[in-house]
């Protein structure tokens, strides 16, 4: 799951590194198997780890790349992560682990913003170019992972829960009652940069972020129906949602821990499950909610 921190004075104000170690705390259930911080002049990061890909140190992050230019926070998993790394590898990139974290970072070092049109995963991430005093952030298409921030023209903060945020910023515990209202009359959440905080964002589904002292844009990067149609055969759509369904759970085995599932008892978790074992022979822990209330199990 990991949790992931980060505070970018525009002003030139040191970053605040027990801010840091603070919200990495508030966020400690979220990665238990590691701790790490990165601070340089008025940026810092820090970052807890849930181990999933490599779980050797060669994975730490804060991550920083070879030459010391970029330096990677990131929660999340790029599933095709193996495919662009023997791309990067053909270009002439070394690699020092077997994680997707370093073929996240020098897909950005190859590919730039770009980068994350050649990922299939779930990411939230957070990538600072010190030659150019350049902070960018990403959120995968769909807003899996999440990714909440705070701006004031003079700072940008973020981290993956807002309770993270209210820690060291005291101040932001204010209601956000038009969202409030709107939540209570439609049930709808996280549908757009709103949260239940008046000066908390989160990041959209599909969306990225770019910072300088001079410069704050946000813009979408995909958009389903476009892509959804190159990819579907709608005159064969039994064949054609199978191939993907199973390309989905493909991807999603691969993992240095054991892997499980949520199974509900329903068509799509017991899909997966009979995926896993038919095309895949893998006989997975399956975990199940129950409750004496049968209308809740």
């Amino acid at each position: 799951m990991c949790g992931i921190a980060g505070i970018y004075n525009l002003d030139n104000a040191p970053a605040n590194e027990a801010s840091l170690k603070i919200m990495a705390e508030i966020q400690a259930h979220r990665g238990p198997d590691d701790f790490g911080l990165w601070l340089d002049n008025s940026i810092g990061f820090s970052h807890r780890r849930l181990s999933i890909i490599d779980l050797s140190e060669y994975a730490h992050q804060p991550m920083i790349s070879a030459d010391g230019n970029l330096i990677l926070v990131y929660n999340g998993e790029i599933y095709n992560y193996l495919e662009i790394k023997e791309e990067l590898k053909a270009k002439g990139y070394n690699f020092h682990s077997n994680s997707d974290s370093e073929v996240l970072l020098y897909s950005f070092q190859e590919w730039g913003i770009n980068c994350v049109s050649k990922f299939n995963g779930m990411w939230a991430f957070a990538i600072y170019n010190k030659k150019e005093e350049m902070l960018f952030c990403s959120r995968d298409r769909f807003g899996v992972k999440p990714f909440y921030y705070f701006y004031n023209k003079k700072s940008f903060t973020f981290s993956s829960e807002i309770k993270a945020l209210i820690a060291i910023l005291p101040e932001l515990r204010q209601v956000n009652y038009t969202y409030l209202y709107y939540f209570l009359s439609t049930s709808s959440l996280d549908d757009g940069e709103e949260t239940f905080f008046k000066n908390i964002k989160t990041l959209k589904p599909a969306h990225n972020l770019l910072i300088k002292k001079d410069q704050f844009k946000i813009w979408k990067y995909w958009d389903y129906e476009e892509s959804f149609k190159s990819k579907y055969d709608y005159n064969h759509p039994e064949d054609s949602f199978l191939n993907l369904l199973k390309s989905s759970v493909q991807f999603r085995l691969r993992s240095d821990v054991p892997v499980g599932t949520c199974l509900s008892g329903g068509l799509d978790s017991s899909s997966i499950v009979t995926l896993m074992y038919k095309f895949f022979r893998i006989k997975a822990h399956t975990f199940s909610s129950m409750y004496e209330d049968k209308d809740c199990d």
